[in-house]
């Protein structure tokens, strides 16, 4: 039962990055990123990845990998929470560090505690196994995210009262982390 409550948090984790991923430059630009600043954000969300992911892995060894995961959840809710309720350069700086710090805590601590997981009941010899589940139900998350996410700002043009035209994305995003 373990083993299919994990497959669904890896699939429902990719499929909440997927949901962003068609349409969050016009999302950045909706909530008032210019042209001209939007690789500065974009940009910032990147080195925060990369700065952060070998400190990121300390915090998973000494609090534990779930606690750590947990934490990216929380540091990707709140920065959503500011992107929804917010408008303006700075604040778009800040909700992509704080994307790019949630990232990089979340990159290989859920992946690391399903494999344990895999090992300690399955054993090293089926690890092959686990890697394939792994990336199957990475693609399968990320495919169905862009694809549901690339119709969400329809759906909220036609059905809900005056929202930006990519909040709907952003909410979902919200509510299902």
């Amino acid at each position: 039962m373990k083993l299919h409550i994990y497959s669904l948090i890896m699939f429902l984790n990719s499929y909440l990055t997927g949901l962003l991923t068609p349409v969050l430059s016009l999302a950045l630009i909706d909530k008032g990123a210019s042209l001209s600043n939007l690789s500065i954000i974009l940009g910032l969300y990147a080195l925060s990845v990369i700065l952060l992911e070998v400190p990121s892995g300390v915090v998973a060894d000494v609090f534990g990998r779930k606690r750590t995961f947990i934490l990216s959840l929380t540091t990707f809710t709140v920065s959503f929470l500011l992107l929804l309720t917010n408008k303006g350069f700075i604040v778009l700086c800040i909700v992509m560090i704080l994307y790019g710090f949630g990232r990089a805590l979340g990159s290989g601590s859920f992946d690391a505690l399903f494999i344990d997981y895999y090992i300690d009941n399955f054993g090293k010899d089926k690890l092959h196994n686990i890697s394939t589940r792994l990336s199957v139900l990475d693609a399968l998350g990320l495919s169905a995210g862009a694809l549901s996410g690339g119709f969400f700002p329809d759906i909220a043009d036609r059905f809900l009262n005056d929202p930006g035209p990519y909040d709907l994305n952003i909410i979902v995003r919200i509510l299902l982390t």
